[in-house]
């Protein structure tokens, strides 16, 4: 009998930090949705005031919705129904009002922010602002160069089932420094990354202390990086591009600011 006692101790210890990851993961999936329109589609995920949570915040991409024409944009939401499926639901939001941008753009980063104005009967799953990193949060978790982080998106737009769920994918921070990050404004991840990605969150699980098994969102993918190469001949020219799996993410704390310039 203490045999087995002890050989079931190690298994304990492991599963449960494993769970309280898979938690926090689920919190930013559930947060994160495709925004499409017929010029522009791509991934934004959802934020509210820690002290107001009916105050909800689409963030994306500023090229998101730039390049989106017209007034509206389609977010795709998700109904849980009883018997644990899950339905679609795509819902119209105000972008512009005529030519009047509706949302808030970062004076330099790739970064939008709308103040959500929805039916009240329409839920909108977020996160409370706090999850965003700051510089302090990033120094007590000891991420730099190699770190793990996941990320949610739509690749190539494409969706992980009909419910509109978006994909997970794995990478690690490719560049180095990551802080102070007033200088280092954005990082590179290893993972390939496509059109219809702009907007996804980026995020490890906190893993000590109190906050333990809650998400840290690290940044937002903004771009990919690529290789173009030119080949002239007698007659005829192209261009070849090489992927090079490498993404672009800002850094939080610029989210963050740009959060807190929306009136």
């Amino acid at each position: 009998m203490k045999l087995i006692i002890l050989t079931m101790v190690p298994v304990l210890l492991t599963v449960a930090p494993a769970a309280r990851a898979e938690e926090g993961a689920v919190r930013v999936m559930e947060s994160t949705f495709k925004l499409f329109n017929k010029d522009s589609t791509a991934t934004c995920f959802l934020l509210h005031d820690a002290r107001d949570a009916k105050r909800v915040f689409l963030v994306t991409a500023a090229h998101v919705l730039e390049k989106a024409h017209g007034e509206e944009s389609i977010l795709v939401l998700r109904d849980a129904l009883e018997d644990g499926t899950y339905k679609r639901k795509d819902v119209p939001i105000r972008i512009r009002e005529g030519e009047k941008a509706l949302w808030t753009k970062h004076e330099e980063e790739d970064i939008a922010v709308l103040l959500m104005t929805v039916k009240e009967d329409i839920k909108l799953p977020s996160l409370p602002i706090t999850v965003l990193a700051t510089e302090e949060d990033l120094k007590s978790e000891n991420l730099g160069v190699c770190s793990m982080v996941w990320m949610f998106g739509y690749p190539a737009r494409m969706e992980a089932n009909g419910a509109g769920f978006p994909i997970a994918r794995h990478a690690s921070i490719a560049s180095f420094p990551l802080v102070p990050v007033q200088p280092h404004r954005t990082f590179m991840a290893d993972c390939s990354t496509f059109a219809g990605d702009s907007g996804g969150p980026v995020f490890v699980v906190r893993g000590q202390g109190d906050t333990a098994g809650q998400p840290l969102l690290v940044g937002m993918v903004v771009a990919q990086y690529r290789n173009d190469e030119k080949l002239k001949m007698l007659h005829e020219e192209r261009l070849i591009r090489h992927r090079l799996s490498l993404g672009k993410v800002v850094q939080a704390e610029f989210i963050r600011r740009t959060v807190a310039g929306v009136k």
